[in-house]
């Protein structure tokens, strides 16, 4: 992996004068014009290659064995969970009951990109489909998370006043965010504190994002209007809230009669979910701000097909995983290949890593990857390095 850093303000500040420039014109790209050709044109035959592949038995059998997977935690878990009577099966429920929060995440993320598209006529695959697919267990707007995920971060990756995904509005993690401020010297805390309410946060955000894309289309700034109103319609338009928070404490309760047993299951979905943050906060993180990544000033905008290729590669980082846990994950743990091919589900990414990484060295393009622990390691550097 070659040992790259953030964009310094220094190198943005010469392009500043100009509008919309490339990644060419401004000297963001070492190669000349038919090398970066022969780039673009590698990683486009990687993708139609695997693309032609898509749909096939073997993705049926993924899908089958991630939605049993999914269903497996949720209904083994909440049993447990259940008819729990000593801490081991209690916290082995947590457990199972955190998985199958995360597995909702992975589905909402794979579906909304259309990467099970393909797989839509296979017998109990449909509501896997884009258009078909509803978020019901995640507390999250799907359609603002579309807005903001799919147009914006994904056209506008670490282009700083586009992309909202940069600091999440709440960090900095560039020079190009300007100087930092009083919580900015804080965000080491602020970002444990709020890993564990990540998809409360997330599910906020995505509601503005929501209102954003109904007033105008098109993402002004990084200070959207906030209101107490959307945490109302979090509250009550989501069946997540519902179902964890209100009825399965009280089944608990009726059933067994007792105030206490309510209470225990209501504390064991919130350690789940708590859990889901910690786990799945992390990984959005790591994705693009490990200090190893690259970040573009506003006017930045790729030229053609091979520098949009550069601009995702380039401030992406993948964490390498091993099975099973790579698939909990969903393809958010290969960021580069995701956003090169973000149609594409986690099992054909995992596949084509290999190839897209050498591609990248033998023409000196960066590949940011690391291990989950060094990931977040380095992640937690640079937010330290930044905070000051």
């Amino acid at each position: 992996m070659n040992a790259v850093t953030s964009l310094s303000p220094a190198e943005a500040i010469s392009s500043a004068h100009a509008k919309d420039q490339s990644l060419t014109e401004q000297a963001f790209i070492r190669l000349d014009e038919e090398q970066l050709a022969a780039f673009g044109a590698e990683i486009a035959a990687v993708g139609e290659k695997i693309r032609a592949d898509l749909g096939n038995d073997e993705d049926e059998r993924y899908l089958r064995r991630l939605n049993w997977s999914n269903i497996s935690c949720e209904t083994v878990g909440r049993a447990l969970i259940h008819f729990s009577f000593e801490p081991i099966t209690f916290i082995l429920g947590v457990i199972l009951l955190s998985l199958h929060f995360n597995f909702e995440v992975t589905f909402a993320h794979n579906c909304g990109h259309g990467a099970f598209n393909r797989l839509r006529n296979k017998k109990g695959l449909g509501k896997f489909n884009t258009k078909e697919y509803l978020a019901k267990k995640l507390p999250a707007s799907i359609e603002g998370w579309k807005y903001s995920h799919n147009r914006l971060h994904h056209v506008n990756c670490n282009i700083v006043g586009k992309d909202p995904d940069v600091g999440y509005e709440a960090f900095r993690v560039t020079d190009l965010q300007g100087k930092p401020t009083w919580y900015h010297k804080i965000q080491l805390v602020t970002l444990a504190l709020m890993s564990t309410v990540t998809f409360l946060v997330m599910g906020f955000r995505t509601y503005q994002f929501e209102d954003q894309k109904k007033i105008n289309g098109v993402f002004v700034d990084q200070s959207l209007k906030t209101y107490p109103g959307i945490f109302l319609r979090l509250l009550s338009k989501n069946r997540y809230f519902f179902f964890n928070l209100l009825l399965f404490p009280a089944i608990a309760g009726l059933c067994f009669l007792s105030a206490a047993q309510a209470a225990k299951v209501l504390l064991a979905n919130l350690l789940a979910e708590a859990i889901r943050g910690l786990s799945y906060g992390t990984m959005f993180h790591m994705g693009h701000h490990t200090g190893t990544v690259k970040f573009y000033p506003k006017e930045t905008k790729p030229a053609n097909k091979a520098e949009w290729y550069v601009l995702q590669i380039e401030t992406s980082h993948s964490v390498i995983m091993n099975a099973p846990f790579k698939h909990v994950f969903g393809g958010l743990d290969l960021q580069i290949e995701h956003h090169i091919f973000p149609d594409l589900p986690a099992n054909k990414l995992h596949q084509i890593q290999p190839e897209i990484e050498a591609i990248c060295a033998k023409y000196n393009i960066q590949y940011s990857k690391a291990s989950y622990f060094k990931s977040a390691w380095l992640c937690m550097k640079n937010y330290t390095r930044k905070s000051f």
